[in-house]
């Protein structure tokens, strides 16, 4: 089992592919579901193979530190590419 603190961050992550897919994009909505979904299936699984399943077998902490990492770098991207306002 893996404690994942980036969940959150994975959940912020689907709702601005949310954003992008509805504003920027400008997408139809059925549309834009196939893409929020498309596009956090293949986040998560790039996080679970490049980050996640090399620590397989390695003691809990590592994993944990990791995912807290994966937390404050994706927080850190959102910032980067969004800004910090809030969006409606």
């Amino acid at each position: 089992y893996v404690f994942n603190f980036a969940q959150g961050m994975l959940m912020v992550c689907g709702a601005y592919l949310a954003v992008t897919a509805t504003t920027q994009l400008a997408l139809p909505f059925p549309l834009a579901i196939v893409f929020i979904l498309g596009a956090s299936a293949l986040l998560g699984i790039a996080i679970q193979f490049l980050f996640i399943r090399p620590l397989t077998g390695q003691p809990r902490l590592p994993v944990i530190m990791i995912t807290i990492a994966l937390s404050i770098i994706l927080r850190a991207l959102i910032e980067m590419i969004y800004g910090v306002a809030p969006r409606t």
